[in-house]
């Protein structure tokens, strides 16, 4: 029989260390290794590397306790991961209400409002600002209630009053100018009939509808149109 070349004997080793070779292979290495030393060395130091010291294997016990060890974990991991995300959400949701609905007032400035009176004798405020959410109202049509003003001094009634100023959001002033159109620069909003009304003061009046009149803009007197 030809000489098989050592090579090939070690291609085959770790098949034949590991029991998965035929018997007529696994004749033909043994074979080669009782002549050849190098062979054999080789041999065994596969053995060495693939036989665990018997202290050193896991048991079933310790395999399986690892194993739920493994599955809490992921299942820890999977709860805090959905906890995250819904703190995050909630915290996502609570700012963009806050930045919906955070006030700040907007000063009296002749440059940014004007008010005129329609045909049909309704009072319009123009705002030419840039920025805008929303306006507040008191003793104007809309809130349903009247306010009337006396002379500190004679006791003498200075007409019917109507209060209201103008506000931005946070959302409104910082994000918003992002996605509004450049040339949108004047916001309309009708206060009443002015038949309603003596006088109209632009100021920022508290929820308690606390009104002092040095706090206060006139811009607009039924009078003074007549």
């Amino acid at each position: 029989m030809k000489k098989i070349n050592c090579n090939v004997i070690r291609d085959l080793l770790p098949l034949y260390v590991d029991g998965a070779v035929c018997d007529d292979t696994r004749w033909i290495i043994e074979e080669h290794l009782q002549e050849c030393p190098d062979c054999r060395k080789e041999c065994g130091l596969l053995g060495k590397e693939l036989t665990l010291p018997a202290d050193s294997q896991v048991s079933l016990e310790d395999a399986a306790v690892i194993k739920g060890f493994r599955k809490k974990w992921r299942s820890q991991k999977a709860g805090i991961a959905a906890l995250s995300i819904a703190l995050t959400f909630a915290a996502c949701f609570a700012l963009f209400q806050w930045m919906n609905s955070y006030e700040i007032y907007i000063p009296y400035d002749q440059n940014l409002f004007s008010v005129t009176s329609k045909p049909n004798g309704s009072v319009v405020i123009h705002y030419y600002g840039e920025t805008f959410a929303g306006v507040r109202e008191f003793g104007t049509d809309r809130t349903k209630s009247k306010a009337a003003a006396f002379d500190a001094e004679t006791g003498e009634s200075l007409g019917k009053q109507g209060y209201f100023y103008c506000y931005h959001t946070p959302w409104s002033k910082y994000v918003a100018p992002f996605f509004a159109k450049k040339d949108e620069k004047e916001h309309t909003f009708v206060l009443g009939q002015g038949e309603n009304f003596d006088t109209i003061y632009y100021g920022n009046f508290d929820k308690n509808l606390d009104i002092k009149g040095e706090d206060y803009q006139k811009v607009w007197s039924r009078l003074e149109k007549s």
